[in-house]
């Protein structure tokens, strides 16, 4: 199964709503094998998995105190609850509960701010990408945490440099400010003799694939990304999913019906005109032949053509004339001297009575000229002649 990794943007601090759609705004991303690229959100590729990180100094985390209430109650009252704790408008902030942690008291509860118009924007932006599982987290989550002897992290964006230090699981401080601004402003880090270093993409990656297991339930995005996601029909479903494959089977199955119906339409079509090529020939030997042999005609009728059509050439155009000809052979025989008679590419083939005598055609001056060839001493070849063909070596 295929992890992907995608780092958001920083919120902008200097631009408009309005502005935030400017390709200013790129999003990181990697699989597994480390290979970082960057580019716009329709250019972040599939994948069975996605982990979205919100930038450490978007995303505030608050324990409260809280009644003994069921979660849906709970989620009514955090705005009165959070009145003390944010600066402004709680209407301006995207406010989440976070679950219950097995080492947290039933008391207290811990719940993630966010700027509600960035917030909005971004998973908007996420609603668009192809995935079938997905989930936004705190970047800081991805550090790794060492509560014996915390570490500091920092990454730079723009003109600023941001600070992050994880002294529990639910504990992040965060702190902003110019790169040039020296670190004795911050005190968390002089307090617990902290050097900070660079926040890398490796660290970021071995940490996103390795979370916490109080943290793997913790999933930012809300119940309207997925309604997004459910009015668009844009999420890619599960490979084995039913509905993924009902439609194309389906009209694989009409294919498939419409190519046997028309093969089959065409093989009818070639017998039918197989059938009344032999009935052609059929009629043209009994107009020719008589009543000579009935069994002549029959075996004429079924190899007249087969034999050019199975080796791909056209039939002769000398047939009637070969067959003109071989009536006036056998008017100098006796009646019933035909046994069988039978065309192929190098003429006519014929067979006669063994008590036929061959004196009556070593006289026919046919025989003679050699347009009539014996084969065996009961079976003639009757050859291409008299300008319609006449065999040249």
């Amino acid at each position: 199964m295929s992890i992907l990794l995608l780092r958001c943007p920083q919120k902008p601090f200097d631009s408009s709503l309005q502005e935030w759609n400017s390709d200013q705004l790129m999003f990181e991303w990697a699989f597994s094998d480390g290979m970082w690229q960057k580019g716009l959100i329709e250019n972040v590729p599939f994948a069975d998995e996605i982990i979205a990180l919100m930038p450490s100094i978007d995303v505030r985390l608050i324990e409260l105190k809280v009644p003994a209430v069921n979660d849906k109650k709970l989620k009514t009252i955090l705005s009165s609850l959070l009145e003390e704790e944010i600066l402004g408008s709680i209407s301006q902030n995207e406010i989440q509960l976070l679950p219950q942690l097995p080492h947290q008291s039933q008391s207290l509860r811990t719940v993630a701010v966010i700027d509600a118009n960035w917030f909005k924007w971004l998973y908007e932006q996420l609603s668009n990408l192809i995935f079938s599982t997905i989930k936004l987290i705190p970047e800081f989550f991805a550090i790794p945490l060492n509560q014996s002897n915390p570490e500091s992290y920092f990454t730079d964006h723009l003109n600023t440099r941001t600070y992050i230090s994880r002294l529990d699981v639910l504990k992040v401080v965060v702190w902003m400010q110019p790169k040039e601004a020296s670190l004795s402003s911050l005190p968390f880090l002089r307090t617990n003799n902290i050097k900070p270093q660079q926040l890398t993409d490796q660290i970021l990656l071995n940490g996103a694939s390795q979370l916490d297991i109080d943290l793997k339930y913790i999933n930012l995005l809300p119940e309207r990304f997925y309604q997004i996601r459910k009015k668009g029909q844009k999420q890619l479903k599960n490979w084995g999913t039913k509905e993924l494959w009902e439609t194309p089977i389906k009209w694989a199955f009409i294919c498939l019906c419409v190519l046997i119906f028309s093969k089959l339409g065409y093989l009818g079509y070639l017998s039918w005109m197989n059938y009344s090529w032999q009935q052609q020939l059929t009629a043209s030997a009994q107009q020719t032949l008589g009543s000579k042999t009935k069994e002549a005609l029959k075996l004429l009728a079924l190899t007249a053509c087969q034999t050019d059509r199975k080796n791909g050439q056209l039939c002769s155009a000398e047939f009637l004339p070969m067959l003109n000809h071989l009536d006036g052979i056998l008017e100098i025989l006796p009646p019933d001297s035909l046994i069988g008679i039978s065309y192929s590419p190098e003429g006519l083939v014929f067979e006669l009575n063994s008590n036929v005598d061959n004196k009556l055609l070593i006289a026919n001056p046919a025989l003679r000229n050699h347009m009539i060839q014996r084969i065996t001493p009961t079976q003639f070849i009757l050859r291409p002649f008299a300008g319609l063909g006449v065999e040249t070596k």
